[in-house]
């Protein structure tokens, strides 16, 4: 899983650089992106150039990242759905009560589960995907193939 930080409205951003951005985040497929928008900070090197991107812009052309990303993170949790994995158990969510985690590749997942498995590695089943995040069913650890020598 690949997670990226995006910067939209840099002062050499013209719609020719925007549009290869959004291409490259359609390629790549990001699970997760943190898009922000450029800001001049006095004493830098790009202060120089100024904020030529209008603010209207920078709010567009984020809006659109944001919704290539997210599109991108909903197809990369699809592929999951169905397999058990490994979740490091962080706490359990004060709005649902279920417990929630995050696998070895940073899914985020909840399910239900006693709250002393906080804190714990567990095996989770992951069933379906609500917005961003992935909900399971506590389950043993998947058998491990075995070598056969012949």
């Amino acid at each position: 899983m690949i997670t990226t930080d995006i910067l939209v409205g840099f002062p050499t951003e013209d719609e020719e650089r925007f549009q290869s951005s959004v291409k490259v985040c359609e390629h790549v497929q990001y699970l997760k992106a943190h898009v922000f928008r450029f800001s001049p900070r006095f004493g830098t090197p790009a202060d120089q150039w100024g904020d030529p991107v209008d603010p209207q812009t920078k709010a567009a052309r984020s809006k659109r990242l944001v919704e290539v990303t997210t599109a991108s993170a909903q197809n990369q949790m699809k592929r999951f759905l169905g397999r058990t994995m490994r979740v490091l158990v962080e706490r359990r969510s004060k709005k649902d009560g279920l417990l929630q985690g995050t696998t070895d590749n940073w899914l985020s997942v909840k399910f239900a589960g006693p709250p002393e498995f906080a804190r714990t590695m567990q095996w989770v089943r992951l069933d379906e995907l609500q917005g961003g995040t992935l909900i399971g069913e506590l389950a043993s650890e998947p058998a491990r193939p075995q070598l056969q020598v012949v």
